[in-house]
């Protein structure tokens, strides 16, 4: 894999990935450490949420619901941040023992030193769209030139917007106002606060609008200009993996499971 960061925030990368599986795919071979006779000791750890409960967390709390983190002899606190921009913070500075993040937002983390690394991809391929009210009128990035677009503060839906208005032929960010409305894509759209949203996974958010009776225009960043991603990868920081990698294959373990029945 080839990543560049350019100077002014801008993501360019070259990905060969294989194919999609329904289950957890792309799970790191550890390095078992002997740890002695019997059952390792329980331990209790927190797993922070790249966003609040959908059907792409369904094999943790199949998991948790089946036992297997018990196999494990974990006790997995899944939890969603309020702010779901500081996951790879918490998870850096021991504050969370694992993560769910998104590809390019580990490589910029890492370019800016943050001490995290990606122990599992969940999702090989791009989720992150921008979606538009039907009615808006809006088919195509370039529609969005003097536009408000939400967006969830989650710092790489800016350089994937702009890639995606340049690729349409405006200069980029430059073009249209950014709205930082959190969690609330839907409610911000719904309510014209914004007229679009980045951030917005075509396999969730746009069904919902659709189920509420908001017919929605989908714009998928692979077909505007960005390069294909894991849109969905586990994190842990260098350290727990480094120090502990017993217990990150457990975590891995029952993870594997949780996702094979999903």
């Amino acid at each position: 894999m080839n990543v560049h960061v350019s100077e002014n925030g801008g993501l360019s990368m070259k990905i060969s990935i294989g194919i999609i599986l329904p289950a957890l795919v792309g799970l790191l071979m550890l390095a078992s450490v002997a740890c002695g006779a019997g059952e390792p000791d329980r331990v209790s750890v927190t797993l922070a949420l790249d966003w609040y409960p959908n059907s792409n967390h369904l094999g943790l709390y199949i998991a948790e619901e089946k036992g297997y983190f018990a196999d494990e002899n974990l006790d997995v606190n899944l939890y969603t941040p309020v702010d779901p921009s500081t996951v790879l913070q918490t998870v850096g500075a021991g504050s969370d023992d694992f993560g769910i993040s998104y590809q390019p937002d580990v490589l910029l983390a890492r370019a800016q030193g943050v001490p995290v690394v990606s122990i599992a991809g969940m999702v090989q391929h791009p989720l992150n769209s921008v979606v538009a009210l039907k009615s808006s009128g809006i088919t195509r990035p370039s529609d969005l030139k003097g536009k408000k677009v939400g967006y969830p503060g989650i710092p790489t839906n800016e350089p994937l917007l702009d890639t995606m208005l340049k690729f349409d032929g405006l200069a980029g960010l430059d073009d249209v106002e950014l709205v930082n409305v959190g969690f609330d894509l839907a409610p911000a759209l719904i309510s014209g606060r914004v007229d679009a949203v980045v951030g917005a996974y075509w396999t969730h958010e746009s069904i919902l609008l659709e189920n509420e009776g908001y017919p929605v225009t989908v714009l998928r960043m692979e077909e505007w200009g960005v390069p294909d991603y894991y849109e969905l990868v586990i994190v842990a920081s260098e350290e727990k993996l480094a120090n502990d990698p017993e217990l990150v294959e457990r975590f891995l373990r029952a993870v594997r499971r949780g996702y094979a029945d999903a």
